[in-house]
């Protein structure tokens, strides 16, 4: 019977309302949030995959800040629960990392019902991000010398693991000037490359070839 009181008791402290206004404006920030990291990825491409995770991480981080709410031993227990999680997926863009922590923040702002704290820290974030790409904030003003390498991919993070991999025996340095997705799965990823001074570019297409094995298709390979 006291069981049954508690959880009558719990029932009765619960309230629907509450939690349904917070998941919604969970979910619409976040919607917001993912607009941003869109439209300051336009030229570097994006996942699709990644975008929507925005939404589902901080709505199921403000679900369970609804269940802990100010619960002490609850916190405790989240802890624990998190600590044994093995995530598989590899970011390895600071900038993402930092989307990510983002709507984190937004979902426990919105599970705790700070409502205003969320909303204004959406709106001062995505402007600050938007900015630093209007600007081009920290970017380097000396030209970079080398090639261009365009590889045609059915998916971005094998290509791109594909690619990468051959890197290491001919190429000094190297960046991802573009990413243009061609449709769901396949996409175009645009390198800058700068060779050793030990390899020829005859050697490096070679090589490329024999990594790729017929995976991908190499589009160009001329001077920037």
């Amino acid at each position: 019977m006291d069981i049954l009181n508690q959880l009558s008791t719990i029932q009765l402290e619960f309230n629907w309302l509450d939690a349904i206004i917070s998941l919604v404006i969970t979910v619409l920030l976040s919607l917001f949030i993912a607009m941003v990291y869109i439209y300051t990825h336009k030229e570097k491409g994006y996942e699709q995959d990644f975008v929507q995770s925005f939404v589902f991480l901080s709505t199921v981080v403000a679900s369970v800040m609804l269940v802990i709410g100010n619960n002490l031993a609850g916190a405790f227990g989240l802890v624990g629960a998190v600590s044994i999680i093995r995530f598989r997926t590899r970011v390895e863009n600071p900038y993402d990392t930092a989307y990510i922590f983002f709507a984190m923040a937004v979902g426990l702002s919105c599970g705790l019902r700070q409502y205003a704290v969320a909303i204004i820290a959406t709106i001062f974030i995505s402007l600050l991000l938007i900015l630093f790409r209007k600007t081009n904030f920290a970017g380097s003003v000396t030209p970079k010398s080398g090639n261009i390498l365009s590889v045609r991919v059915p998916d971005v993070t094998l290509g791109r693991s594909i690619i990468e991999r051959s890197f290491e025996k001919d190429v000094e340095s190297w960046d991802i000037v573009s990413i243009q997705a061609i449709d769901d799965k396949q996409a175009i990823i645009d390198y800058r490359v700068s060779l050793k001074r030990t390899a020829t570019s005859q050697k490096f297409i070679k090589n490329l070839f024999d990594t790729i094995n017929g995976q991908l298709v190499i589009l160009r390979y001329e001077a920037a």
